[in-house]
């Protein structure tokens, strides 16, 4: 009787508090208390959440008396200064959450399970902000304000994909979902799960009928019973926990033209048809699952028919411009908003496959906090429902602790203060050091919003140079960080000198591209940056060796290893000679980039087999014109060339190079004149310079979408 009395009372403040203000929520409430007394609303599940918060409460504080489990007792009889803190279960609740609060009493209603745990650490936070007898230095800031007010989450899929957010039960935390807990099958791994055992049927009749094992038939039968198969030995039909599954071809422009898969509509180039059927069954076979597919490749265009509930689509945000404003002005963001319109009227819910990193340096701090926030409010705007936030994933990133806080507060509220946020978080997590952190990542942040120019989201350091990075001031933050490590102790020291070992490898990539500033430095003159200073950066980067996850700089081929060994082959090897340094060489050919490259065809420096970033001058063009005055190599007898060869990345040996001496053909040069060994391909020829003023090279690309990456144009 009590609670139904309470259930009526609820109502009725909740309908006269919405008259009477008009919006969800008012001034912060004060949770302070004597004692807090934990109770639960109506047993249906309610009382194991009053029970967590009753223990987790319990264990931040040395007085236990404190925290109480308020059962079988009346709630109008409440010691004075004590107060009620009731939960509530609701699956059938309108919004994610709902906070009612009184003078003795706040009532706590979620939707979910997942969504009960974060509250409750919410509510711990923010008790132990206003009551010092609880401890909780080891939690992230809370996020929201115990007034009374009811919210749902701008975005119902939050994932931030920073390795902070893959270790366990950080995610419940900060109210997030995960690729390793929430799905089962993820990318493009049907092919794992089906394929063991199968037969011909569920691969793809292409070309006239040929079966291509690289492809699945969608209409398959077999396919389908596998896939049942899977999904009910793994994961169950989800009444006890709902998963999600995503189904797509496998990464080619191969699609099946069996007879049936024809009928239902495919044609060469668009899938769509047979897997958004193929769909359908999952979805009406397994109702409490979820299932969704991308527009990607084959499957880009949008089904003709509305798909069922428990499904959606993921749609990559690739094209667009990273870290900046989005406006409908912008032909990239035009075209992805015809995209979203186009699936909106056939999917129930879309996601976005987002990105958050430069994949092609990890450990380069990139401010992506505040255009992410632009960037979400625009997404928000257009009726997007989830988030999968690419990042740096496994891999250990500068900062990814703060970003990964701070992005998945962004996916709950759009709106939230990123600048306060932030500080809160790295005064928690670096007491001592916070102002250092924070003065420099917020500057970071600030300084990139005042550009219009997006970071690259596969570049290298000239890349970063070029749009957000100033390595002046990373120097400074560099040099403090040095200083500020041997004044901590404890966990703090720890992640500082795990973060500045990160940094150590941005600092060796400044010298490496800035090698004529005082930055720098130069491979047979080391006047600027002494040998003793590099010697230190790379043992600094050596310490990598201590932490499981700091192993790689980049997303493909980045071993800190690697990367390590070339420095110390670099730095102890033989090197070599090239009387062409010093000389300008001029691009006669149409640039690729808004700033002048040229300098690395002769600047000493040899490019790193492993990284086309690093050291190379690379073009996509078809033909590529160098030329340069040769007085001060009039006597030289070779000229020697080296390419990288990286299949997997498309770079190759060009298909032709020719010589031209004033204007006149001398030389031409073809791929079999090329020496291949251990990814690099040479070239050396016999020249005459006496009677030339200007040597010109043409270097013709093979055909197709290939690069190429020359390294020096060597000459002696």
């Amino acid at each position: 009787m009590l609670i139904s009395m309470w259930h009526f009372n609820f109502y009725k403040s909740i309908v006269f508090l919405f008259m009477w203000v008009g919006s969800f929520s008012w001034a912060n409430s004060n949770l302070k208390a004597k004692v807090y007394l934990i109770n639960a609303i109506e047993e249906n599940g309610s009382e194991k959440w009053a029970a967590y918060a009753y223990s987790h409460l319990l264990k931040r504080s040395q007085d236990k008396s404190i925290v109480q489990f308020w059962e079988n007792k009346p709630l109008d009889k409440v010691p004075q200064g004590n107060r009620i803190i009731q939960f509530h279960l609701a699956t059938d609740l309108d919004h994610d959450y709902c906070i009612e609060d009184f003078p003795n009493r706040t009532i706590i209603r979620f939707q979910s399970e997942k969504i009960a745990v974060w509250i409750i650490y919410q509510l711990i936070d923010v008790i132990a902000q206003e009551d010092n007898r609880f401890s909780v230095s080891d939690l992230p800031p809370s996020i929201i304000k115990f007034n009374t007010e009811c919210r749902n989450f701008d975005f119902s899929y939050r994932e931030p994909h920073f390795l902070p957010n893959l270790e366990r039960d950080y995610g419940s935390i900060i109210g997030t979902n995960n690729v390793d807990t929430d799905w089962g099958l993820w990318g493009h791994n049907l092919g794992n799960v089906v394929t063991h055992g199968a037969n011909k049927d569920i691969y793809a009749r292409v070309e006239g009928g040929r079966i291509s094992t690289e492809q699945f038939c969608f209409s398959s039968t077999t396919l389908k019973n596998s896939t049942y198969e899977y999904i009910i030995d793994q994961f169950g039909d989800g009444t006890s926990f709902s998963y999600r599954f995503m189904i797509m071809p496998q990464d080619n422009d191969l699609v099946c033209t069996c007879d049936n898969c024809v009928t239902i509509g495919n044609t060469t180039n668009n899938a769509t048809p047979a897997v958004t059927r193929f769909i359908d069954k999952l979805a009406q076979r397994f109702p409490q699952h979820y299932f969704y597919t991308s527009a990607y490749r084959t499957t880009i265009e949008p089904p003709k028919h509305k798909l069922p509930r428990n499904t959606g689509v993921f749609i990559s945000t690739v094209e667009l411009p990273r870290g900046i404003s989005l406006n409908e002005e912008q032909p990239a963001t035009k075209k992805f908003i015809s995209q979203l319109r186009l699936w909106e009227e056939k999917s129930p819910a879309i996601y976005l496959w987002d990105y958050a990193a430069n994949f092609d340096d990890y450990l380069t701090p990139v401010p992506v906090l505040l255009g992410l926030q632009n960037q979400l409010r625009f997404f928000k705007k257009h009726n997007v429902k989830g988030i999968f936030l690419n990042a740096s994933g496994y891999d250990y990133s500068s900062f990814d602790d703060l970003k990964t806080f701070i992005s998945a507060a962004l996916m709950m509220d759009v709106e939230i203060d990123v600048a306060r946020l932030s500080r809160r978080f790295l005064q928690r997590n670096y007491p001592r050091n916070h102002q250092l952190l924070t003065k420099y990542y917020l500057e970071i942040e600030e300084n990139f919003q005042t550009s219009s120019k997006a970071y690259p989201m596969y570049g290298g350091m000239r890349d970063n140079l070029n749009t957000h990075f100033d390595s002046d001031h990373f120097v400074d933050f560099y040099n403090n960080l040095k200083v500020a490590i041997p004044k901590t102790y404890g966990i703090e020291k720890d992640k500082l000198n795990k973060l500045y070992t990160a940094l150590s490898f941005t600092r060796l990539q400044i010298a490496y591209a800035r090698q004529n500033s005082e930055l720098g430095f130069h491979l047979n003159n080391r006047k600027t940056t002494t040998r003793q200073e590099l010697e230190e950066w790379i043992l600094i980067l050596k310490n990598h060796e201590k932490y499981t996850d700091l192993n790689n700089y980049r997303e493909v081929d980045g071993s800190l290893k690697t990367y390590y060994d070339t420095w110390q082959n670099l730095l102890f090897g033989k090197g070599y000679k090239n009387l062409l340094k010093g000389t300008a060489i001029e691009l006669v050919s149409k640039s690729e980039r808004d700033y002048d490259e040229t300098y690395l065809l002769n600047d000493g420096l040899p490019g790193f087999t492993t990284d086309y970033q690093q050291g190379w001058y690379i073009s996509s063009t078809d033909s590529t014109h160098f030329s340069f005055r040769t007085q001060e190599v009039q006597k030289a007898k070779t000229i020697k060339l080296r390419f990288l060869v990286l299949k997997k990345h498309r770079f190759y040996p060009p298909e032709k190079i020719e010589l031209y001496s004033d204007g006149k053909l001398i030389k031409t040069y073809t791929e079999r004149h090329f020496t291949i060994h251990k990814g690099i391909a040479e070239c050396e020829m016999d020249i005459d310079l006496l009677e030339t003023e200007k040597l010109t090279l043409r270097i013709k690309k093979s055909i197709g979408r290939n690069t190429i990456a020359l390294d020096e144009i060597e000459i002696n």
